[in-house]
């Protein structure tokens, strides 16, 4: 045993405070939070330092708020600011902590210098900095920017397969205990959680109602309403039953 303690940090990508159970939620949506809320610390009040996951998770790992600007040099800008930083990772390893991290969320990747101060970072993202970039490019900047039918098509892909960043975390789950097996304590380890931001796909045994056509179609809709293409017109009732079922 080591006379310091292990640090997990568990990050969830776009989980809602207002639907957990230990927050006063109704439904039984966080059952495990839940019991760690009840004899842990909760921070009721807390406030992301910035929307996109960048700026959050640089102030999450330097302590500091994020100035990137995409109007200059976004990409660039956002690197050197993680880089240029002592991050937690970096400090817990001079303090003789191993360190690894898991996210397969590329604006919290090794593209953008969150590797830093970690021994083992796996982000599913190749090595080399060129390929790094077009992988970047051919799943936001497309999609952002409109790619097309292609678009369409590959975005629809990945969620029917649960490809690429669409994976479940449950599929790194034991890369992430045979990490822990292999090194010593004390360690740090940092798993980004991607779930609750994926589009929500059912087990195949209830997709039986919907064809390929329709999960395409939908697909494409969800893309439209973040691009200004279309704007659902839904009353209450349907509003609420939406937000409760995600």
């Amino acid at each position: 045993m080591s006379e310091h303690e292990n640090v997990v940090l568990i990050t969830y990508d776009s989980l809602r405070a207002d639907h957990c159970g230990f927050m006063g939620y109704e439904r039984e949506t966080t059952p495990a939070l839940d019991r760690m809320a009840e004899v842990g610390l909760v921070f009721e009040n807390a406030v992301a330092s910035g929307v996109p996951t960048i700026a959050s998770m640089t102030s999450v790992m330097t302590g500091e708020h994020s100035l990137a600007s995409p109007e200059i040099g976004f990409n660039t800008q956002q690197r050197e600011e993680v880089t240029s930083r002592p991050t937690v990772a970096e400090l817990l390893s001079e303090a003789g902590y191993a360190t690894g991290a898991l996210s397969p969320n590329p604006p919290a990747s090794s593209y953008f210098g969150f590797d830093d101060g970690f021994d083992w970072f796996e982000d599913f993202l190749a090595e080399d900095e060129g390929v790094v970039e077009r992988v970047w490019n051919r799943v936001f900047r497309n999609s952002i920017e409109g790619g097309g039918l292609s678009t369409y098509v590959r975005l629809a892909k990945n969620v029917a397969t649960r490809d690429e960043i669409l994976r479940p975390w449950a599929d790194f789950y034991e890369e992430i205990l045979a990490w822990r097996e292999r090194v010593s304590e004390p360690y740090f380890l940092w798993v980004l959680l991607l779930e609750p931001h994926h589009p929500w796909m059912p087990p195949a045994e209830y997709q039986q109602w919907s064809s390929r056509t329709d999960k395409y179609r939908a697909f494409r809709q969800y893309y439209e309403m973040f691009t200004g293409g279309w704007e659902p017109d839904f009353d209450d009732a349907t509003h609420e039953r939406l937000v409760n079922l995600y």
